[in-house]
């Protein structure tokens, strides 16, 4: 009788792991990493230090990626404290070991890819970043959707050089296009010199259209953010993919209205003061576009959750 009593009145422990922890969750993790899980870790780590070193160079060498990364890096965590991403001891689940997997099989692969060994190397960076966010987090939409994001982070950075020219010339058409609205003189010319250069003449004074105006900067900023909203959404794949390209269009149009708006207003200064009031059309059209691209990939969302509830409100 006394051990029936002590049985009814034993309650359970609430502050045990396994009464507060979901079933599924508790099948999923592994409490405590073997020495096995750690050598794991360690060796992705190491395999992949060298495309972890020539980002850290191609980030330091360019001004453009150093601000894209930079901003692209603070809007993650602006997001992740407003979806109150949390992160706990590392667990090394399912999801995290099957992404840690395939960060091995892209980086062993890599070398026998040829032209493609970079891209899967930049692959299996963005897949170990991956793995360790789902093991320190309990948001793995918004791991995925970072880790996305930084992939095409770095496949913008492989293309730097090669986009230089064609996007200095597409900004130089597009702000004279926009010019000639009300300047029909003004025109874009080929400037005769080594490397080849592009010039704009807008009332009879002439303008480089310099690497820092092919707005690679932000195109690459406005281009991962976009992906980051298209990923971390629920919409269908064509909505992300028009959502990803809105991204990149709103920069363009962004990186041309603000050629234009320093060749209209910066002469006006004098050359005291044109630097200042460049460097101030410059900043106020990178916060506009990636303001516009920040409110419509949240809307995106909202429009998702809302279409996603039983009531639809």
């Amino acid at each position: 009788m006394r051990a029936a009593t002590n049985n009814l009145n034993k309650k359970p422990n609430l502050l045990s792991k396994e009464n507060n922890m979901p079933q599924s969750t508790q099948t999923n993790i592994v409490e405590k990493p073997n020495l096995l899980d750690i050598v794991a870790w360690i060796c992705a780590a190491v395999s992949l230090f060298p495309f972890a070193v020539w980002l850290f160079g191609e980030v330091s060498r360019s001004r453009q990626l150093s601000d894209a990364l930079t901003i692209s890096v603070c809007i993650c965590v602006a997001v992740a404290m407003d979806a109150a991403v949390r992160l706990h001891k590392p667990k090394l689940g399912r999801r995290a070991l099957a992404f840690l997997g395939l960060a091995y099989a892209a980086v062993l692969a890599s070398p026998y890819c040829g032209i493609a060994s970079m891209p899967l190397g930049m692959a299996g960076l963005s897949l170990f970043l991956m793995a360790a966010g789902f093991a320190c987090t309990d948001k793995p939409r918004f791991v995925f959707a970072a880790g996305v994001a930084f992939y095409a982070f770095l496949m913008l950075s492989l293309f730097i050089s090669a986009f230089d020219m064609p996007l200095r010339a597409l900004a130089g058409n597009i702000s004279v296009g926009i010019l000639k609205l009300a300047n029909p003189s003004a025109m874009l010319v080929s400037l005769p010199e080594y490397p080849p250069q592009i010039g704009m003449i807008v009332n009879s004074k002439n303008y480089l259209v310099a690497a820092e105006c092919n707005g690679f900067g932000l195109i690459s900023s406005c281009a991962t953010l976009s992906v980051f909203f298209a990923a971390l959404s629920k919409a269908p794949i064509r909505d992300r993919l028009i959502l990803a390209l809105l991204g990149v269009l709103t920069a363009v149009a962004a990186n041309a209205l603000r050629i234009v708006a320093i060749v209209t207003i910066a002469p006006h200064f004098g050359k005291e003061y044109y630097m200042a009031v460049h460097e101030a059309c410059g900043y106020f059209f990178f916060a506009l576009a990636l303001l516009a691209v920040w409110k419509t990939g949240r809307a995106k969302i909202a429009l998702g959750r809302r279409s996603q509830s039983p009531d639809g409100s």
